[in-house]
C-alpha cells in the first residue's frame, strides 16, 4: 500500500526548486494536536499519477494537516483492482474514492446503506479516447474490421465503443478480450490490430515518449455523452463533522491544483516523485509531457475547478438507459442523486 505520511517539512531541497505558500486555513499544522485533526481515507481510481497531481502535492507539503485533516490514500496496486475504489467506499473502508461518473450509480439499488455520491470532478474536460495505432489502411473507427479491443470487461465499455462503431458506420461488433485491469495497455503495446481505452494525458503521453503514433476517437464525436473522468466520490448520507472535513479536503485540494499549474513543469515532477518515489514518476522528461496533456484540464472556462453540471449527468444517465435498458433500474433517473457542488469553496 502506498502512503504519503499527513505531515512532512517542506525540505530545502524542495525549497530549491518551488518557492511557493502554502493555501491559507484557519490554523496551522503546529496548532492542531494529532487527536483534533479529522482523519480521511482516500482511494485512488489507478496507480498514482499527473490526475493525481493536486493530492499528491497537497499532502506532500503539508497543506491537508495544516487544515486539520490527516490524509491517508493508497491506489488500486494494493490488491491489483480486484476491488473497485468505490465499492471500498460503500463498504465503509474508505471515507473518499476517486472513479469515473457512472461509479455512483452501481450501488444504489445494492441494498447498502451507504451510498456514493460525487462532490468534485478532479477534471474538467474530457481526456479519455478509444485508440489504436496508427494504421495507413485504416480509414476510420467505421473501418476496423479485425480489431480487437482490449477492455476491462464492463458493460459500460461496451456499450460506449459499440455506439460509436455504429455511428462510424462499422458494419460489425468489436470482439473484447481482457488481460487484466493494470495490464491492459502492456498487451496493446505488445499485440497488433487492437483497440484500447486510454486517458491522453498518461497512456497518451507514454506512446508519444516511444514514438508510437496512435489514431485516436473521442466517445462525443460519437454521440456519446460519456460524464465525468474522474470524480471525488464521498459516502452519503454523511453527518455535519464529515461535511466539514470533505469541505475543507476539498477547499485545500482546489487551492493545490492552482499552485501546481502555476510551478515550473520540471520542479513539480520533481516535487512528485520525492512525494511518491512511485515509478510513474520515475522519468522527469515523461512526467513533464504528461503534465503539458492535463494541465488545461483541471479548470473550466471560468477558472472554476470541481464544479460539475447537472446538464451532463441528465445527459449521460438518459445515454445509460438508452444503451443498457437491460441493466439499469428505472429508478436512476434524477442526475441530483448522484451529485453535489455543496460542498466546493
Amino acid at each position: 500500500m502506498k502512503t504519503i505520511k499527513a505531515i512532512l517539512p517542506i525540505c530545502a531541497a524542495v525549497l530549491a526548486l518551488v518557492a511557493c505558500e502554502a493555501p491559507e486555513s484557519e490554523s496551522t499544522s503546529s496548532e492542531i494536536s494529532a487527536s483534533e485533526m479529522d482523519s480521511l481515507v482516500l482511494a485512488l481510481d489507478w496507480s498514482p499519477n499527473v490526475l493525481h497531481t493536486g493530492i499528491i502535492l497537497a499532502d506532500h507539503m503539508g497543506w491537508y494537516a495544516d487544515a486539520g485533516i490527516a490524509l491517508r490514500w493508497f491506489s488500486t496496486e494494493v490488491d491489483n483492482y480486484r476491488k473497485k475504489p468505490v465499492q471500498r467506499l460503500v463498504d465503509g473502508e474508505v471515507d473518499l474514492a476517486i472513479a469515473p461518473s457512472e461509479h455512483a450509480f452501481y450501488f444504489r439499488e445494492s441494498g447498502h446503506k451507504r451510498q456514493a455520491i460525487a462532490v468534485a470532478s478532479l477534471l474538467q474536460r474530457g481526456q479519455s479516447f478509444f485508440c489504436h495505432k496508427a494504421d495507413p489502411t485504416v480509414s476510420g473507427l467505421g473501418d476496423l474490421s479485425g480489431y480487437t479491443y482490449l477492455g476491462y470487461d464492463t458493460p459500460l465499455e461496451q456499450a460506449i465503443l459499440s455506439s460509436m462503431l455504429e455511428q462510424a458506420g462499422a458494419e460489425e461488433e468489436m470482439p473484447m478480450d481482457s488481460p487484466g485491469r493494470l495490464q491492459v495497455w502492456d498487451a496493446f503495446l505488445e499485440r497488433e490490430k487492437q483497440m484500447v481505452w486510454i486517458f491522453s494525458h498518461w497512456e497518451g503521453a507514454l506512446a508519444e515518449e516511444a514514438g508510437l503514433d496512435l489514431s485516436c476517437y473521442a466517445p462525443a464525436d460519437y454521440a456519446v455523452p460519456y460524464g465525468y473522468s474522474s470524480v471525488v466520490l464521498a459516502g452519503f448520507p454523511m453527518d455535519r463533522a464529515n461535511g466539514d472535513a470533505l469541505r475543507r479536503f476539498l477547499k485545500v485540494t482546489e487551492e493545490a491544483y492552482r499552485e501546481a499549474i502555476t510551478m515550473p513543469r520540471d520542479s513539480l515532477a520533481t516535487l512528485l516523485w520525492e512525494a511518491t518515489a512511485h515509478s510513474n514518476f520515475a522519468e522527469r522528461d515523461f512526467v513533464i509531457r504528461a503534465i503539458d496533456r492535463i494541465a488545461d484540464a483541471y479548470f473550466d472556462g471560468e477558472n472554476r475547478w470541481g464544479h460539475m453540471e447537472e446538464e451532463v449527468w441528465e445527459d449521460y444517465l438518459r445515454w445509460m438507459k438508452e444503451s443498457l435498458s437491460d441493466d439499469l433500474p428505472d429508478s436512476l433517473h434524477l442526475p441530483r442523486a448522484y451529485f453535489t457542488n455543496e460542498y466546493l469553496n
